[in-house]
């Protein structure tokens, strides 16, 4: 793990794996043809403010999904460090796949749903699956998801640190990514 001294945003993340700058996958998911959406095979983690915002459109959810919002989510809250918020709840998997992915096509249906009503997927697709395959730690330690090594992408496309650049910069903001930057020019050379 490299050590940072950047502030974050949204996550409390103090170090990052090296392996963002060497391990690579194909970022651009929805052009892939590889997988058929292998990373939503598991529940995620989801915060209570992400849970709320889910539940605003419950109504839109339930007809798309067939299943009523109680059904959605694991019921235990789970105390988990890692998370400014400290505390999550789980997407239940149905069928082998998170309850908000789209066995039909292709995606979440969170994110398309932000897309059809002319929102932007951040304020309701959970935050874990946007920086997948990174994950973080209770430790504030920033690294690749073992996950990756059950996906078909891993070792094709850019090094993840280039394809989740625009993420991190949204969740850790600018001064965490021109302190990450900085760190990997000094391993380049």
């Amino acid at each position: 793990m490299i050590p940072l001294k950047s502030p974050t945003t949204i996550l409390k993340i103090s170090s990052i794996d090296e392996h963002l700058f060497t391990d690579c996958y194909f970022g651009r998911c929805m052009e892939c043809g590889l997988c058929s959406d292998n990373c939503c095979s598991y529940g995620c983690p989801v915060t209570m403010a992400e849970v709320d915002r889910i539940l605003l459109y419950k109504n839109e959810l339930e007809q798309n999904i067939q299943m009523p919002a109680s059904e959605w989510f694991v019921d235990e809250v789970e105390p988990r460090n890692g998370y400014l918020s400290g505390k999550i709840r789980r997407t239940k998997v149905i069928n082998n796949s998170c309850i908000f992915h789209d066995g039909n096509s292709r995606g979440c249906r969170l994110h398309r749903l932000a897309l059809e009503k002319g929102f932007d997927p951040h304020l309701i697709k959970p935050l874990v699956c946007f920086l997948f395959p990174l994950t973080w730690d209770d430790m504030d330690n920033l690294y690749v998801s073992e996950f990756l090594e059950e996906l078909p992408c891993r070792n094709c496309g850019a090094p993840i640190l280039e394809a989740q650049i625009d993420e991190l910069k949204c969740y850790l903001g600018e001064a965490f990514i021109n302190e990450v930057k900085l760190m990997k020019s000094r391993t380049d050379r």
